[in-house]
């Protein structure tokens, strides 16, 4: 049996989903899907040894990851079992760069009816290198205490409207945790092979950010919206790790 790790945090979306398309693959290949991990970790090398216990029990052939989860998946590739290295197959990687991560902690504010502006937590490419813990404390402090205010204005009282504004900020947290921890790119060496295929309208990635030795691009027919849901895309993974060794 062949093992894929898919590496594709799921969330809300109009794009397919990594699994989906895995499961378009003939018989013979075995899909784990470890993500989200809970409780959420910010800290990469923790992150991904996390998900790396998960898939342990599986000797994986590849690990596949998609978009923002390019990060994890050169950390996970690192922390695979003894044997050749797992194929690294990225689908349109998308770094977690700080901007991303205080645009989408933006998004997240706005949900919970904050304004505009970055309130008082730091967002910066610093701050998320120096303590990452910290800036995702921060975050879920700020988010709680929105949320706490929005279920007082409800009717709840004290205790009731705290855990209430915890059991809702939890979901949110756990997302903001991941592309921080997807924002270190201190990435231990690898030798492996790893393989992009990106839609018509991405932009080439570089193998520098990821640090990899080797680097081979595709270029596939779609848009990044259609790539999960293409079959000629589900087509090329398949031929990539049936033809990969290991």
């Amino acid at each position: 049996m062949t093992t894929v790790v898919a590496l594709d945090y799921p969330g809300r979306r109009d794009e397919g989903r990594v699994a989906e398309l895995l499961d378009l693959a003939p018989a013979g290949l075995d899909v784990v899907q470890p993500l989200p991990v809970r409780p959420a970790e910010p800290v990469a090398w923790r992150y991904a040894h996390r998900v790396a216990e998960l898939v342990r029990p599986h000797r994986a052939t590849a690990v596949v990851g998609y978009c923002l989860t390019a990060s994890l998946s050169r950390w996970l590739v690192t922390m695979s079992a003894p044997g050749p290295p797992p194929l690294l197959v990225l689908l349109d990687p998308a770094q977690c760069a700080a901007e991303v991560v205080a645009r989408e902690y933006q998004q997240v504010r706005r949900q919970f009816g904050a304004p505009g502006e970055s309130g008082e937590v730091e967002v910066t490419a610093e701050a998320l290198r120096r303590a990452p813990e910290d800036v995702v404390d921060a975050m879920r402090a700020e988010l709680e205490q929105r949320a706490t205010e929005a279920m007082l204005d409800e009717g709840l009282e004290g205790a009731e409207a705290s855990d209430a504004a915890e059991a809702l900020v939890v979901r949110y947290t756990e997302w903001l945790a991941h592309i921080v921890a997807g924002h270190d790119e201190r990435f231990p060496p690898w030798q492996g092979k790893a393989v992009t295929l990106l839609s018509r309208d991405s932009v080439p990635t570089a193998a520098g950010w990821l640090a990899l030795s080797s680097e081979e691009t595709i270029r596939m027919p779609c848009t990044h919206a259609e790539l999960l849901r293409d079959p000629a895309t589900a087509k090329e993974v398949v031929r990539l790790i049936t033809a990969n060794p290991g």
